[in-house]
């Protein structure tokens, strides 16, 4: 769970060591530029030649290249040895880089304990994804007390710094009132700093918020507009828009539409709601075996209210 949106950390990253020599850095910005582009095999290289001549970005995005096998063999111990590197050239997030191998036991035997000494040093040095890191080990209580309260702290430190990851999970949990109180107005706030950035998870969330009217006067234009930004949540969002007619005229096939759309790329909550407008035969023919289908596709991701479903509507 923590090894997350490593990509966009790397990316981060462009820019950020302004210590490097401009020719280097422009050799770096063009190795990043490949990897963007999907041409692996001319970024492995270029990451490969500048980490060699000691730069201690390079070596982070070749350890990380090592890690995934793009444009290049995976090798564990080989990612180890250029985050181990990296390091050494006083790059902090390279801490949580290697905290993730021990976190998801690659290349060595997983042990939460030792991912969070490695996101603690990250965080130590102020790096914001050790930061974030480290809030998550204590929030989930792995290889770390359960703490939220130290877990707020970091993650309010992370999101000071722009981590959007940060700042999401800040949201979600003043959404939730999850070791703070519930305050639908600040989760507004961490949501909104997110999502514009583009972050879809952040837009879906404050889009429901605001259909809502949580935190804030409802608004069904603004909700919608996040919506079709965000992620499967969003798409789910625009699902029950059009299926209780919430800023749109009510429409159930374009519900199912939408619902179709999550469902199909696992999303809970939606393969649910298309169950039940199949069962009811709302906005779609009616079909139970096609209910059943989309109830059991929940149920098997642990929905509760689908294996209840698949329950009622029996064999």
């Amino acid at each position: 769970m923590i090894a997350e949106f490593r990509t966009a950390v790397l990316a981060g990253l462009a820019g950020a060591f302004l210590t490097i020599a401009g020719a280097a850095r422009a050799d770096l910005d063009a190795a990043i530029e490949d990897y963007n582009a999907g041409r692996l095999e001319a970024a492995a290289e270029q990451f490969q030649r500048l980490a060699e001549e000691g730069d201690g970005d390079a070596q982070l995005w070749l350890g990380y290249i090592h890690s995934t096998g793009e444009g290049i063999g995976r090798n564990w111990w080989t990612a180890r040895e250029w985050y181990e590197r990296s390091i050494q050239n006083g790059n902090a997030t390279a801490f949580s880089f290697l905290g993730d191998l021990y976190y998801n036991g690659q290349g060595v035997t997983q042990d939460y304990v030792a991912a969070a000494r490695y996101y603690r040093q990250g965080a130590n040095l102020n790096d914001p994804d050790g930061q974030y890191n480290l809030g998550l080990a204590y929030e989930l209580g792995d290889g770390a007390p359960r703490d939220l309260d130290k877990a707020l702290g970091l993650y309010r430190a992370a999101s000071d710094q722009g981590l959007v990851r940060a700042q999401n999970r800040l949201g979600y949990l003043l959404e939730h009132g999850t070791g703070v109180p519930q305050d639908y107005a600040q989760a507004q706030y961490w949501y909104r700093l997110a999502a514009d950035r583009g972050d879809g998870s952040a837009q879906a969330s404050l889009g429901w918020l605001l259909l809502q009217g949580q935190g804030s006067p409802k608004d069904y234009d603004e909700a919608l507009r996040l919506f079709r930004a965000g992620n499967t949540s969003g798409q789910t969002g625009m699902g029950y828009a059009y299926q209780h007619g919430y800023g749109v005229a009510q429409d159930y096939l374009a519900a199912a539409d939408w619902y179709l759309r999550a469902a199909e790329q696992g999303y809970v909550i939606a393969q649910y709601n298309l169950a039940l407008l199949y069962e009811s035969g709302t906005g779609v023919p009616q079909d139970l075996e096609e209910a059943r289908r989309w109830y059991k596709k929940a149920a098997n991701q642990g929905g509760a209210d689908s294996k209840a479903a698949l329950d009622r509507l029996g064999p």
